[in-house]
């Protein structure tokens, strides 16, 4: 659309050019009659080419300098748009002379433009020219004045367009740098055409270009064309053209010409002295004024990237040994060769090889599906013959396990364990055997299930300086056995840091994990990791979804534990439909991330996306956590994530929380999170309890700052389930601020006798034993839409803020709190306070706070209804 504009405002402004630059138009319908002032010709249409479309829009000016009815000099100005911001400017000088028969015309024009890949072109345009009485002639030259050849940059940083090309020798691969670039080059078209005047003045036309752009092809192609007037100043025209490199275009389009002499009137040679000049053939799918051509050229010398190289291709054949002088790249083996007993005499021949495997299936069944990647070794999945990695989803497929041995390299491979039989797609050291040194990249683990003594695994890693990036794990089911609560787990990813080293889970997907039998205990964990020591494990961008559970399950979208002081940080995840579909059972729990700081380390979860998560029914408990943490004596910070749409499940106790954090004697921080749809179950007697963010402390130090909480509703029931925006609790010490926070939309449910409470802030600060007490703050929070449910027997109670303090001083300040509404009833509405506090031993401070529009719930008896009120017992 934007071209569509450019091109109006091109006009336009060519258009005032001509009223303005004619001395002799005293009016536009003078201008329109006389033969020799500016003539500015408007056009606008589109071309098709190559499967795609775009706008054109063309400004062509031409200004008499000295004319007569036998010669004119003029200047002529050219304007052009077209797509992905192509464009070109021209000026020129031309002369015209009527002689015996026709007039001979010469001109000159500078041409600037732009191609659609930013590439300028500056091209001077001599030509000659016949016009006869019908027949005109034209004949341009294209000489390039500036660089033919551009380097294609894109994007606001201007970065270049470039790629890698392998070629191999032996056992070697080099490589090399390729670079895209646009070119330009001398040319030159020629036009003929005819103008039928006892035809309603039609004008066909038929052309020839060439063209020679630097270093690459040349461009050969013809145009014609036919120009119909539809009224004395609106022409249509119909263009195509045909060239090896650009291959067909087709314009349609109509011009509009001021000035001049109109198009139904020529009847005298002079009449054709302001004619519009034919140019630039070729150029029907671009704003530019000359077309272009790229290409590719190698613009660096070989590299060695890879030595040692041992090729497998995707075709079965014989399972021969190998000896020194196999599987070359002119010799590959092929895929019945890898198995055990190869790679082993790999590895007796050289250090560290390098195994391409082209893509088919590698069987090793006859290795009982599993395989020892020994130390050292490295595989590679490749595609079109070993020259490109293979893209997830057109992989090398080994149908079993691989265990890694240290030191190695996996990439760019498919793992099947349809017909495996076992449990685990990759598996790396051990508790007591870890190994150091893994890189897999690119890699799919799919369909492993667990059996009657192993629970299933995509992949279990055990070591440390572990890479895992842009890898998908993909359809892992649990084991079966009764007697064994463990085998019923599944886990996507496994992983355990032992060193001092790194353990980085980046850019992966885990999906559809399930367990399959109905056993007491079943447990999902998308991603499992341990950090045991003092090293850093960072799972950042990874994508967890679609679990499928089996009743009495727990599931983990994310599941860590920091056991001494190391750092664990979770960031920018996503995790999104891990949905406990199944009712029954006796306990259901769902966590979008749970960790345990049990140490002085340091966990950070930042910039995390947790969406729908759903409990299903169950008879005793169902639990929904979209973030929780237990921190110890280390530090947790839970920053900026975005939790949505969590749901409870019925069952006699539940509870849902967008963030819940247990800090026992560490620094805790949350801050600038957004809670946003927090539901309860309705429960089986009792409706859930829901709350947007629950804190509790025992010593310590934690911060609730900035945080939105939105639209937090307890479940309905006969008696209604509580629900608040953010609750805390402190014990035996420490400090507690909750500050600048915003909650909105908090509804207790329900209840056929009872509602329950809504509180956009609950803060308790328990137990007082005369020695360390904690100190709370809340302050500078927006409160507003707080809701108590509604009941038959008794509306319940709604809050803005409120404070139970039987420990130290909790301070009130400079908070706003808007529509607080108790619960309706039948009988007895509930209690609406803006602020209200209920203090044992120590103050409760408020200062500078607002209060507005609180409402008791309406019934038989009308509850109480207070902005703010501070008590003592025995109220």
């Amino acid at each position: 659309m934007h071209l569509w504009k450019g091109a109006f405002i091109e006009s336009t402004v060519c258009c005032l050019l001509c009223l303005a630059c004619s001395a002799k138009a005293a009016t536009l319908t003078d201008f329109l009659e006389l033969k020799h002032v500016a003539r500015a010709s408007l056009s606008g249409g589109a071309s098709a080419f190559e499967g795609s479309s775009s706008g054109l829009g063309l400004a062509d000016i031409l200004m008499p300098l000295s004319a007569s009815n036998m010669h004119n000099l003029f200047s002529n100005f050219d304007a052009k748009v077209g797509q992905e911001g192509s464009y070109g400017l021209s000026a020129g000088l031309g002369f015209r002379e009527v002689r015996v028969g026709g007039i001979i015309g010469l001109y000159t024009f500078a041409d600037f433009s732009k191609t659609t890949l930013n590439h300028d072109a500056i091209v001077f345009n001599p030509g000659l020219e016949w016009l006869g009485h019908t027949v005109d002639f034209h004949l341009n030259a294209y000489v390039p004045a500036n660089r033919q050849t551009s380097l294609i940059k894109y994007g606001p940083n201007h970065r270049t367009v470039t790629q890698t090309i392998s070629h191999f020798n032996s056992r070697q691969e080099y490589s090399y740098t390729s670079s895209y670039f646009e070119a330009v080059g001398p040319g030159a078209d020629v036009i003929l055409g005819n103008t039928f005047a006892n035809f309603h003045y039609v004008r066909p036309y038929i052309g020839a270009y060439y063209y020679s752009p630097e270093k690459m092809h040349t461009i050969d192609g013809v145009q014609g064309g036919i120009n119909i007037p539809m009224t004395s100043r609106l022409t249509l025209k119909l263009a195509d053209s045909y060239d090896n490199v650009h291959h067909n275009t087709v314009f349609l389009g109509l011009t509009l010409q001021l000035g001049g002499v109109s198009p139904t009137a020529k009847t005298n040679l002079s009449d054709r002295l302001s004619d519009e000049i034919p140019r630039h053939l070729g150029t029907l799918n671009t704003g530019s004024f000359i077309p272009s051509e790229r290409a590719w050229f190698k613009t660096s010398q070989d590299v060695l990237t890879r030595d040692n190289v041992w090729f497998f291709s995707g075709t079965a054949g014989d399972t021969s040994f190998v000896t020194p002088m196999s599987c070359t790249y002119e010799h590959p083996c092929y895929s019945t060769q890898f198995n055990q007993a190869n790679l082993n005499l790999i590895s007796q021949y050289t250090l560290d090889p390098k195994l391409y495997l082209e893509q088919g299936l590698f069987d090793i069944s006859a290795n009982n599906h599993y395989l020892f990647i020994l130390s050292g070794q490295s595989i590679y999945g490749r595609t079109l013959a070993f020259r490109a990695p293979a893209p997830l989803g057109n992989q090398p497929i080994i149908n079993g396990t691989l265990e890694l041995q240290g030191n190695n390299t996996l990439a760019n491979l498919t793992l099947d364990g349809t017909s495996a039989r076992q449990p685990i797609g990759i598996v790396a050291g051990h508790a007591l055997s870890p190994v150091s040194t893994l890189a897999i990249n690119a890699v799919e683990v799919r369909n492993f299930t667990g059996n009657n003594t192993r629970a299933g695994y995509g992949m279990n890693l055990v070591g440390t300086n572990i890479r895992v990036t842009n890898s998908r794990v993909n359809n892992i089911g649990s084991g079966v056995n009764i007697d064994e609560p463990l085998v019923g787990q599944v886990y996507g990813i496994a992983g355990q840091n032992v060193g001092d080293g790194y353990f980085n889970l980046v850019g992966n997907t885990v999906e559809a994990l399930s367990t399959t039998d109905a056993q007491e205990y079943h447990a999902l964990y998308g991603i499992s990791v341990i950090n045991e020591q003092s090293g850093s494990m960072t799972i950042a961008k990874n994508t967890i979804t679609d679990f499928n559970p089996t009743i009495n399950t727990a599931m983990y979208g994310l599941w860590g534990e920091n056991q001494t002081v190391g750092l664990i940080n979770f960031n920018q995840n996503t995790l999104a439909n891990l949905t406990g579909a199944l009712n029954g059972g006796q306990n259901q729990s769902l966590y979008g991330l749970m960790v345990f700081n049990n140490g002085q380390g340091h966990v950070v979860v930042r910039n995390n996306a947790i969406a729908n998560l759903v409990s299903g029914n169950a008879t005793n408990s169902t639990t929904t956590n979209g973030i929780n943490i237990n921190n110890q004596v280390g530090s947790a910070r839970i920053e900026s994530n975005t939790i949505t749409a969590l749901l409870g499940g019925s069952s006699q106790t539940d509870e849902v929380n967008g963030i819940n954090l247990a800090n026992y004697g560490g620094q805790a921080y949350v801050n600038n999170n957004i809670v946003d749809n927090i539901a309860a179950g309705d429960g089986l007697t009792e409706g859930g309890v829901a709350s947007g963010i629950q804190l509790s402390q025992i010593y310590g130090t934690l911060t609730a700052q900035a945080n939105t909480i939105i639209n937090v509703s307890g479940g309905n029931n006969a008696i209604g389930g509580n629900a608040m925006g953010i609750q805390a609790r402190g014990e035996f010490g420490g400090r507690i601020r909750l500050i600048q926070n915003t909650i909105n939309q908090v509804a207790g449910g329900n209840g056929g006798g009872i509602g329950g409470n809504g509180i956009g802030i609950f803060a308790l600060n328990d137990y007082n034993d005369g020695l360390d007490n904690t100190t709370m703050l809340i302050a500078q929070n927006n409160v507003s839409a707080i809701y108590g449910g509604t009941g038959n027997n008794i509306g319940s109670d709604a809050v803005g803020i409120e404070a139970i303090n039987s420990g130290d001083n909790v301070a009130i300040n400079n908070n706003t709190i808007t529509l607080v509404q108790g619960g309706n009833s039948n009988e007895r509405g509930g209690n609406a306070f803006g602020i209200y506090g209920y203090q044992f031993y120590s103050d409760i401070f408020e200062t500078n706070n607002s209060v507005d529009n609180v409402a008791a719930g309406q019934g038989t008896i009308i509850g109480f209804e207070e902005d703010i009120r501070i008590t003592y017992p025995p109220f």
